[in-house]
């Protein structure tokens, strides 16, 4: 009887026989969003390799060793945050290196990214919009903002059009320059739809719902659905931390006193009723913020710029001469906005 001879052993090579600095490679070439979040989800050792921290891009404006970067190793480096961004794909991370002065003015956000500070403090990573900028940062994509300190003059640092953005322990701080009403930390125009219905009784008029009105094309250019929501962070600046100049309203809103300021816990939801534009002056007054100016009926461009005359003490339109103080032209126009609402 002639013996047995043994089953041939497969020799057909596995993804997961290659090691770890090849698979790396393999991995760079594919899109973040959805593919590497697909690869994520097989086993341990490929989610583990997805999340590695040779695969975030660095933001360094001055000479970085390799012992500084999150991965201890060389890694792509970039001297600016415009720049990294434009070179991300949707859904890199993009670490900011601490204890350097990073510029952003008005970087528009259009993909899902992650900014993460490099610091153990908000403070210890300092982005900064440069005077003249609508913003420090401008997102229309679902987002994520950790550990990064955000400051602006006469502007929002943060204009929310779309998508989710998550704010996280972070320092977000605007300088109003005296127009504090027309300044906020944070400006979320996220909509859905058309603006609330506000209700239509009078003082001799019966009751019941108006009709929904058309959002304001001026105030909410490039705006869509989507929400904001803030954790853990301190708004500082403006008489409002958050003008919801969209179709949400401020839901789920805790204070937290500490020793050195006040932390914000708070969401706005473009599909939750109840904002709109016309609430854009108000938003959630912070402590010591002066209340914005009381509504009046018929407010349209011509008397805003008598205001601004007034308010700047003279000049050729109220438009020019702030635009001439430096304010962002982007709450000029939501605040604008909301007046015509209000008036309408």
């Amino acid at each position: 009887m002639a013996a047995a001879t043994p089953t041939a052993r497969s020799t057909t090579p596995r993804l997961g026989d290659l090691d770890d600095a090849c698979l790396l490679r393999i991995f760079k070439a594919l899109d973040p969003l959805p593919e590497l979040f697909r690869v994520a989800q097989t086993c341990w050792r490929f989610r583990r390799l997805v999340s590695d921290k040779r695969a975030w891009l660095v933001v360094a404006p001055e000479r970085i060793s390799p012992e500084q970067t999150p991965s201890g190793r060389v890694g792509p480096t970039f001297t600016s945050l415009r720049a990294a961004v434009a070179a991300s794909r949707p859904g890199d991370t993009i670490w900011l290196a601490p204890g350097m002065a990073h510029d952003a003015a008005a970087v528009e956000l259009r993909w899902p990214l992650h900014l993460l500070g490099g610091g153990r403090e908000p403070e210890d990573t300092a982005l900064t919009a440069p005077a003249g900028a609508d913003s420090a940062l401008d997102v229309r994509a679902s987002c994520k903002i950790t550990m990064v300190s955000l400051s602006s003059r006469r502007a929002p640092c943060i204009i929310h059009r779309r998508g989710l953005l998550t704010v996280e322990r972070c320092r977000v701080a605007a300088d109003p320059c005296g127009l504090p009403h027309l300044v906020s930390p944070v400006l979320t125009l996220a909509a859905s739809g058309t603006a609330p219905a506000r209700g239509g009784g009078g003082a001799g008029g019966g009751g019941g719902p108006a009709a929904p009105q058309p959002l304001p094309r001026l105030a909410l250019a490039s705006a869509g659905g989507g929400r904001l929501v803030v954790a853990e962070t301190r708004l500082e600046g403006g008489a409002s931390a958050v003008a919801c100049g969209g179709t949400g309203r401020l839901r789920d809103v805790r204070v937290i006193q500490d020793r050195r300021a006040a932390l914000f816990w708070l969401s706005v939801d473009s599909s939750d009723p109840g904002g709109g534009a016309a609430a854009l002056p108000q938003g959630l007054l912070l402590p010591g913020g002066a209340p914005p100016p009381a509504p009046r009926p018929g407010v349209d461009a011509q008397k805003l710029c008598e205001w601004g005359r007034s308010r700047l003490g003279g000049g050729q339109g109220a438009l020019p001469a702030l635009a001439a103080a430096g304010v962002s032209p982007a709450a000029l126009a939501a605040h604008l906005a909301a007046r015509q609402l209000r008036g309408a």
